[in-house]
């Protein structure tokens, strides 16, 4: 799916004018987020190929912006980006429905999409738009999303509002109100999080965890069932909500020097979610509330990144979350794109690489530009890692054929005994 198609997915009309729907974390119902003055005293939405939306609730802002209860729609996909600051004359594209196209054929011809580069103040900014358009190629677009590129992928971070400064000598140049206003809503009105509806529950996760590259659909399927009745027991003991998790951890769930917003990603979710399932396993641990995961947190810990490099090429990066995480002694379970490393780091490598790398300075809050080595006594590095999805190749894909014939119990038995025999280098 393109950016522009992506945004358009998400694009609705408000009367005569624009808005964006967005996730919650609800089951129940959806969000439009608009321009107050789009509103009129009987609202009618429609998504951007004319298919009507139920408005249930309208909360308006003292400011020019207003938040929709809406019929529950599924599979959104659009997230927010994590914070609302953003670098001077970043790119972003703003979306809507302008009046001088609504009598054009097609819903994809009455659609557009304008780019531009952001200016940020105090809870909103300017966007300077491409070939500057006039008003009149402006108006209807308003209240539609305001998207920040961030590695070629769209994070909302806003509506349009209006036209800045006096027209026509400003032309091209909108106002906008960032996620603030709009988070203000949901607060003031005891309403559902702008989250993504994933972090609802780790059932909403579940589907997307534990997906082997297997020959065999039946080994594949007796896994899975057993990995979700696993998962389904955790959230009935108890297990915090995933949005619970987040506002425990929060950056702590991402590897240092990662962008914030891949706290969103819902491959951080699902490898998250696959960590707690396995330590439950391996442990034979049922119940994993709030206390629970307090007493482990200082020894063992989940860190995700995006990047598809080797690892351990981001060991500076490893390092100092293991360092602020953990207590000597503990285990980092890592989730990355890299596909092809050793599932458990070897400590004798570990420690030529401490020493290979030098003096470069780790980045990481309260960084003093402390060497890579510092305070690890005689070379020695006090945390052990492991890559998760190296660990799934290695205990499951490598040896599907071990599992041909088993039934569902000698299935668990063996697969606890693998990730069990591959863990347990961390302690050599």
């Amino acid at each position: 799916m393109s950016i522009h198609e992506f945004i358009r997915e998400h694009a609705v009309k408000v009367n005569d004018g624009s808005g964006v729907l967005v996730h919650c974390l609800s089951e129940d119902y959806s969000y439009v987020l608009t321009a107050k003055h789009a509103l009129k005293a009987q609202n009618a939405v429609e998504t951007w190929d004319g298919r009507p939306i139920t408005v249930l609730e309208v909360y308006p802002h003292k400011d020019d912006c207003a938040l929709l209860k809406v019929s529950f729609m599924p599979n959104l996909q659009s997230v927010r980006y994590k914070n609302n600051k953003f670098d001077y004359k970043s790119e972003a594209i703003f979306a809507g429905f302008p009046e001088y196209r609504e009598n054009e054929d097609t819903p994809e011809q009455r659609f557009k999409s304008y780019e531009g580069k952001v200016k940020q103040f105090d809870k909103g900014f300017y966007l300077t738009l491409e070939g500057l358009p006039p008003r009149g190629h402006i108006e209807g677009a308003s209240g539609g999303g305001v998207y920040l590129l961030v590695g070629g992928k769209p994070y909302l971070i806003g509506v349009e509002i209006e036209m800045a400064g006096p027209q026509p000598q400003e032309a091209g140049e909108v106002l906008c109100f960032d996620m603030g206003r709009f988070d203000e809503l949901v607060k003031a009105n005891d309403l559902s999080p702008i989250l993504p509806s994933f972090l609802f529950c780790f059932t909403k996760i579940r589907p997307s965890t534990f997906n082997y590259t297997l020959s065999s659909s039946r080994v594949l399927q007796i896994l899975q069932h057993q990995l979700y009745r696993k998962a389904d027991s955790l959230v009935r003991a108890g297990i915090p909500k995933p949005y619970e998790l987040l506002a425990l951890y929060d950056k702590g769930l991402i590897v240092n020097g990662q962008a914030d917003e891949a706290i969103f990603d819902i491959e951080l979710w699902s490898a998250f979610t696959e960590f707690l399932i396995l330590h439950s396993l391996l442990n034979d641990v049922d119940v994993m509330d709030l206390n629970y995961l307090k007493g482990i947190e200082r020894t063992s810990r989940f860190v995700y990144s995006r990047s598809k490099d080797a690892w351990l090429q981001d060991l500076n990066n490893i390092l100092a979350s293991a360092r602020k995480l953990l207590d000597n002694g503990g285990l980092l379970v890592v989730s990355s794109g890299d596909v092809g490393s050793p599932p458990i780091a070897n400590k004798d490598f570990i420690r030529y690489l401490v020493e290979d790398i030098g003096t470069p300075a780790a980045e990481y809050d309260g960084d003093d530009g402390a060497r890579i080595d510092m305070g690890l006594e005689g070379g020695d590095v006090p945390f052990s890692f492991a890559l998760l999805g190296s660990l799934h190749r290695e205990c499951i894909t490598r040896n599907e054929q071990d599992f041909l014939g088993l039934n569902s119990a000698k299935s668990m038995e063996l697969f606890k005994e693998k990730y069990s025999d591959e863990f347990n280098k961390c302690k050599q």
